[in-house]
């Protein structure tokens, strides 16, 4: 199970840089920060 809790965290870092490229483009920084923000909530639920 380790194997894929490390994948999951890696695939919500990776979503965290995709959405901060999003922000102020397709995102406002507000909206942005907030999937950041269930992003890293989801990280530590993880660990």
């Amino acid at each position: 199970m380790g194997g894929q809790t490390n994948t999951a965290i890696n695939m919500m870092q990776a979503f965290i840089n995709q959405v901060n490229a999003f922000s102020g483009n397709q995102l406002t920084p507000a909206q942005a920060q907030d999937l950041i923000d269930d992003a890293n909530a989801i990280i530590v639920a993880l660990n």
